[in-house]
This record gives C-alpha cells, sequence and structure tokens, in this order.
C-alpha cells in the first residue's frame, strides 16, 4: 500500500477551494482527467472520492491536509450531513461517536424520529438517546411525538451541537 500523500505533493496536482468545497485538477492526471477540470467523482454513500496515483482518498480528509497540514487523526464530520459537501466550513472533528449522533435518520426508522421506537408490550412509544455508546431511556410516551420531544430536551441539554434533533425550530427550549 502507497504511504500517504503529503500536503505538499497534494497541493501541486489538485486545488481546493474552501469557500465551495471543489477539488481541481492543476495537471493532467488520466486520459480523462485533464488540467482544471473539477473533481465530482463520488463513491456509493456520496463521498467525494478519488485516486491519487492509486491509492484512492475522501475529499473531507484532503480538504483537512491542505487545510491544516496533516490528516485528520479522528473522523470528519460534515455539520449538515450532505457527504459531497466539502465546505471548509461544513467540516468539524469529532471522535466516532459524536460522528454518530450526526447521522440520517436509518432507512429501518418506524417512528420518523430520531431515538424514538414503539415498545409492543407496552403500547408506548420509547424517547432513548445514546451518550459514548452508553443507550439511555429517558421515558415512555403516548405518541412518536411526545417521545421525539422529551428526546430533544435531554439532547439539547447534553450536547446541542452534535445532536441531530427532530424539531430544530424548537432548539434553547
Amino acid at each position: 500500500m502507497p504511504d500517504l500523500i503529503s500536503k505538499e505533493a497534494f497541493d501541486a496536482l489538485i486545488a481546493y477551494d474552501s469557500d465551495t468545497g471543489e477539488f481541481t485538477r492543476k495537471v493532467r492526471m488520466a486520459q480523462r482527467a485533464p488540467a482544471g477540470e473539477v473533481i465530482r467523482s463520488k463513491d456509493a454513500n456520496g463521498y467525494t472520492r478519488f485516486k491519487i496515483d492509486g491509492r484512492a482518498y475522501l475529499g473531507h480528509r484532503l480538504a483537512f491536509l491542505t487545510m491544516t497540514g496533516a490528516f485528520p487523526g479522528l473522523d470528519v464530520d460534515h455539520i449538515n450531513r450532505n457527504p459531497s459537501d466539502n465546505r471548509w466550513c461544513n467540516l468539524r472533528l469529532v471522535n466516532k461517536s459524536l460522528n454518530a449522533r450526526n447521522s440520517k435518520l436509518r432507512a429501518s426508522n418506524t417512528s420518523g424520529f430520531f431515538g424514538v421506537h414503539y415498545v409492543p408490550v407496552l403500547q408506548r412509544w420509547s424517547a432513548r438517546i445514546t451518550v459514548n455508546w452508553r443507550r439511555w431511556v429517558i421515558g415512555y410516551f403516548s405518541t412518536p411525538e411526545e417521545a421525539a420531544r422529551a428526546r430533544d430536551a435531554v439532547a439539547w441539554l447534553i450536547d446541542p451541537e452534535h445532536f441531530t434533533l427532530n424539531f430544530p425550530e424548537l432548539s434553547g427550549i
């Protein structure tokens, strides 16, 4: 496996625009990769991904390389949850637990809300929250909306910057 690219080598090949999050080739890198072309390749999850000297790199990690001079030691979180938005103002370093908090609603979610699921045996909706990989039950409620509001209230108290809220317009209650 080749070594990670250095900031100097990367900057000689690719230009990163921190305001738009776009990467542009400075030199021709392949037959179909001319100089001056904006790199638009995405992986199956929507992340900007491209190869340099046979090694695949993620755009958000290369943004950190060019802006700070080193690859990040932690996860890089896209604040707005758009994996192809690599604007510098949209990226932040977080640990895996914080990165997991700022995720999209899972396809298997049946309540339509973060941290809310139905408990058939109780015939109630459970609100829960996970902090540092430990799950806490907040309570049981008659409707998923009530459970979601309770979960949001606790998330807001714990860490409003890193939790995805169900009702962001009500944040700071």
